[in-house]
């Protein structure tokens, strides 16, 4: 009896666990995002010349779907953007295309939900502009927020 009971809470667990991760396809330069409601490209460093991104939903929906930023195409309608400039003090509201810079470290953002989600990856462009995940910090900063969320 014990076991159904435990197999029972893990099947109901796995079910009503909402995923609000994000990834990005390196070779198609995509952001796939479940749940999208804000969504977030900043420079790691505020005194860059690189532009903000900040992503919303024109229209947000109930219904469980994954959304998708591509970032050599342009931008959809179905997304309201703000571009910002740390640098320049300035900001553009819906632009067509987002603009990365070449040699740039970028944190990437997936929030919302109050405070019950909060993602945080980080990545880099290369001499192209193209951008790549950086794998190292991402590893190692997962575990560091791990071990803060387990010691509260």
């Amino acid at each position: 009896m014990k076991y159904i009971i435990t197999f029972a809470m893990c099947l109901f667990l796995m079910c009503s666990c909402d995923n609000h991760d994000f990834e990005l396809s390196e070779k198609e330069q995509v952001f796939y995002i479940n749940q999208m409601l804000h969504f977030s490209i900043e420079p790691w460093d505020s005194l860059s010349k690189a532009y903000s991104y900040d992503f919303f939903l024109r229209n947000p929906k109930p219904c469980k779907e994954v959304d998708t930023i591509y970032l050599e195409r342009k931008i959809p309608n179905k997304f309201k953007v703000i571009e910002s400039s740390s640098y320049t003090r300035e900001y553009n509201r819906d632009p067509s295309f987002i603009k990365l810079l070449p040699n740039t470290q970028y944190i990437v953002a997936h929030t919302g939900m109050g405070a019950r989600v909060k993602i945080f990856k980080y990545y880099y462009t290369d001499p192209f502009g193209k951008l790549h995940a950086n794998d190292s910090l991402n590893e190692h900063i997962n575990v560091d927020s791990i071990r803060i969320h387990l010691n509260r």
